[in-house]
């Protein structure tokens, strides 16, 4: 098994050139140990700045992870399917921003594309779609929302096993705009009814 280091620092140093500082980590760290064994499996089969994007962005470096992503696109030979995740991956960074707008230009862009070379029960579409719909539930469009999460809902509970966790995900978001929609319309019917009288 080969030596575990912990990121330190990501700089940009010119055009294309990174450097990325690393500090020798020891395997008597447990908690370490299973994060890494954690995202080896998540991101299995990435290539090599897919995956640094994806680990900046879960240290919070999301306009570090965006240059990544960004140079992927001009500089990488990727297939489509490619192309729409790293444009899924960019809605969330912007999510994760609180940038909705970009968020939804992302995601549509990621959507977009897989709609053409994915399958419709794709589960790559059904993260989409909950990205979308947790934009339209932070913007406060609960219609939008509900239709983007029952979408993704529908494609989950046929791919994904009872006990998987992005299915209990999708379960608790769905009734959290369910919830939240309730409490709108029936605030908007007491408006309603004071109105009137």
């Amino acid at each position: 098994m080969g030596s575990v280091f912990r990121i330190s620092s990501v700089d940009k140093l010119g055009s294309g050139i990174w450097i990325v500082k690393l500090v020798l980590n020891g395997d008597e760290d447990i908690e370490l140990r299973r994060l890494i064994d954690h995202t080896k499996k998540e991101i299995q089969g990435s290539n090599d700045f897919f995956t640094l994007g994806s680990l900046l962005m879960k240290m919070g470096e999301h306009d570090k992870a965006e240059e990544f992503y960004l140079m992927m696109l001009k500089t990488s030979s990727l297939n489509d399917r490619g192309i729409g995740a790293i444009y899924n991956k960019l809605g969330l960074s912007y999510w994760e921003r609180r940038n909705n707008a970009q968020a939804l230009l992302y995601y549509n862009k990621s959507l977009d594309i897989y709609k053409k070379c994915l399958p419709a029960g794709s589960a790559s579409l059904a993260t989409v779609y909950a990205g979308i719909g947790a934009v339209y539930k932070a913007e406060g469009d609960l219609d939008q929302a509900l239709m983007y999460m029952q979408k993704a809902l529908k494609i989950q509970e046929k791919s994904l096993l009872p006990d998987d966790p992005g299915l209990a995900t999708m379960y608790n978001n769905r009734k959290y705009s369910v919830i939240t929609f309730i409490s709108i319309v029936s605030v908007a019917d007491e408006c309603n009814e004071r109105d009137t009288s």
